[in-house]
């Protein structure tokens, strides 16, 4: 091999591994850049799944987040559909408003049964000394 060729193949290889280097610091620049915020490595991730459930039920109306979204404390992750349990209210309150009527009107008509037997009681104490008047010449001439 000529001096002139040996200084070619030199200067090539020592072109060829300033390519290479350029190349592989360009992708590992590259790679870097597009993953700011992200954390490579090699390892076991573990996450803990928390169940959640409503104090009552019914039917989920509307979901606001989505799985593996990180939500805070107090969030508000599912709306519940709520027609069914405003039903139940009207339905509750209307009974309540019933019952508060016939209250009403069991004290009425307590009132009146009241009035009633205290004009029977006091007819009754106005003719029970005639009756007993009549029953003392007549033991057996007391009638109900």
């Amino acid at each position: 091999m000529t001096r002139k060729q040996k200084t070619w193949l030199l200067s090539s290889l020592g072109g060829l591994v300033i390519v290479v280097l350029v190349v592989l610091a360009w992708q590992r620049y590259e790679q870097r850049n597009g993953e700011i915020g992200l954390v490579s490595g090699n390892g076991r991730l573990e996450g803990t799944e928390i169940d959640i459930a409503s104090k009552i039920p019914g039917r989920v109306k509307e979901i606001r987040v989505r799985e593996g979204d990180f939500v805070k404390a107090g969030q508000v992750v599912a709306v519940m559909d709520t027609d069914v349990l405003e039903a139940q209210r009207r339905q509750a309150e209307a009974q309540l408003e019933q019952a508060r009527s016939a209250v009403t009107n069991s004290s009425v008509v307590m009132s009146l049964g009241l009035g009633n037997w205290a004009r029977s009681a006091a007819r009754a104490s106005f003719s029970l000394p005639a009756k007993l008047g009549s029953a003392a010449s007549n033991p057996l001439a007391i009638s109900g």
